[in-house]
């Protein structure tokens, strides 16, 4: 062609179609195979990935594949991307190939500079959301949802695509009126659960959530507990709730104390029953020697136990507390039985501290500790400058007691540990020596020679029972005063063994 216009060009008319015949040829569109082959070499493209980009875009095949090649070689170099993620960007985003960098630059360093990203994590964000090359950054989720810029950047580093063209607003629109979800609730929500914001609520939350309050009878408050709680309960799928079955059967749950154990444990929807639960479970049965129902009540009176690894937390604790109290098994398994709880303690930081400060505060031995755990394991549970440490005080101070009469005290009714002295003693010891007439020596002597009596409800149990004896044997005051300051374990009898005795005598 270019030879026969040479040869036209012999006479003016003949340069003047030549000229024009040129300029046609340079102005004429790249053939579409032309194209696509281009692509296919200079990205590493497949024949239909490229095809695919070409018919996506027609403006690709009026543009020189120069300027393609030049725009993906600045922006590869700019991000430090390799070939293959070249080729990953351009295929999830066809429109990309129809920028020139100088597009695209200005808005990698806006939204670099707007979420205060490393080079690294400007390029993990372009990555999973190609469309931030092409549009300005919108992140209006900020201002909907009340994020800071650090909550912001995080959310976006982990669901990029809220950096480009996604509308979180429909989602976020939809927790709030289906749930009864507050602004405060759903950031906390999207802080935790990022990818939430990705979801479609009619395609995707709305199923999953009514699946699960189908199966564990939820009312919509309980439902928005769970969700706060549990990310899980957002991607409960069919294998979840199969492991929630396994779990049920495993401990003859009935279907309200598996919602009772889901309630007080969100997170456990988000646990395997094979990997997890049941490995723990058993693990635990077998240390203790526990029976079915014995492992039922620990786990329903501590759900979050299921949560809890046996190697690296259930084993290590008892280990250390059997150890400390010098337990046999049995004893262990007394004391984990009536208080699951102390499973969920820190054995370092609370239990540990605990039994050291109560052995030195009452002069305790380690076997006086021991029997006293042993008769009132919920001591372990109670705080000891809250606690023990206020009402062993006040009830000194009160008797007049010096510190080897509160540790006799204390190892003949340790139930007085669990007694709060102005809610309880107190009051108990006031009244008895009010009903009674005692003086502050005889009150002591009481208390001292028959300390459970401080552990009863004097207008439920003692007033009574005084009341009884007096009518029964028909004694003055004085004379019952007598009675028992002379036999203070008349306190702890029934009216009718009282009174035989009383008559015998």
């Amino acid at each position: 062609m270019f030879l026969l216009l040479a040869a036209a060009a012999t006479t003016a008319r003949g340069v003047s179609v030549a000229r024009s015949a040129v300029r046609c040829v340079a102005e004429r569109p790249v053939p579409v195979a032309s194209t696509t082959q281009r692509l296919r070499r200079g990205l590493g493209l497949s024949k239909a990935e490229a095809r695919m980009i070409s018919v996506m875009n027609p403006q690709v095949n009026k543009k020189r594949c120069e300027g393609i090649e030049a725009a993906m070689a600045s922006l590869q170099l700019r991000l430090g991307l390799g070939r293959s993620e070249v080729r990953k960007l351009v295929v999830c985003d066809p429109q990309v190939v129809t920028l020139s960098y100088g597009e695209m630059a200005p808005r990698l360093d806006a939204l670099q500079r707007r979420l205060g990203l490393s080079d690294v994590e400007l390029r993990r964000v372009v990555l999973g959301s190609p469309s931030v090359l092409r549009t300005e950054p919108r992140l209006a989720v900020q201002s909907e949802l009340g994020l800071t810029d650090a909550e912001l950047r995080g959310i976006v580093l982990r669901l990029p695509p809220l950096a480009g063209t996604h509308d979180a607003g429909p989602t976020i629109a939809a927790l709030r009126s289906k749930l009864g979800l507050t602004t405060p609730e759903i950031r906390k929500m999207v802080v935790r659960l990022p990818q939430l914001l990705g979801y479609s609520y009619e395609d995707d939350i709305e199923p999953t959530l009514d699946a699960l309050q189908r199966r564990l009878g939820l009312s919509i408050e309980e439902l928005k507990k769970v969700v706060l709680v549990s990310k899980s309960a957002f991607t409960c799928d069919a294998a979840e709730l199969a492991s929630l079955a396994a779990l049920q059967k495993r401990l003859g749950l009935r279907d309200a104390e598996l919602k009772k154990v889901v309630l007080r444990l969100p997170p456990v929807l988000g646990l395997s029953y094979s990997a997890n639960l049941e490995p723990s479970l058993e693990a635990l049965r077998a240390r203790l020697s526990l029976s079915e129902i014995e492992l039922k009540k620990i786990v329903l009176k501590l759900p979050q136990l299921l949560g809890y690894s046996y190697e690296a937390n259930i084993g290590p604790k008892l280990g250390k507390l059997q150890e400390r109290l010098g337990l046999s098994d049995l004893e262990l398994k007394k004391v984990i039985v009536r208080l699951p709880q102390v499973l969920g303690y820190s054995y370092e930081l609370n239990v540990a501290p605990k039994l050291e400060k109560l052995g030195d505060r009452v002069g305790l031995t380690d076997d006086e500790i021991k029997k006293i755990v042993l008769k009132l394991p919920t001591v372990l549970s109670y705080s000891f400058e809250d606690n023990l440490v206020p009402s062993i005080a006040s009830m000194q101070e009160r008797l007049a007691l010096t510190d080897l009469e509160v540790r006799r005290l204390v190892v003949r009714q340790s139930a007085l540990l669990s007694c709060s002295y102005s809610g309880n003693l107190g009051p108990s010891i006031d009244a008895l020596q009010a009903r009674l007439g005692l003086s502050e020596a005889e009150l002591k002597k009481v208390v001292l020679r028959n300390p459970q009596a401080l552990g009863n409800n004097f207008d439920g149990n003692i007033k009574p029972k005084l009341g009884a004896l007096q009518w029964r044997l028909g004694l003055t005051n004085d004379q019952l005063k007598r009675i028992v300051v002379a036999l203070p374990s008349v306190l702890g009898t029934s009216s009718a063994s009282r009174a035989r005795s009383s008559e015998s005598a």
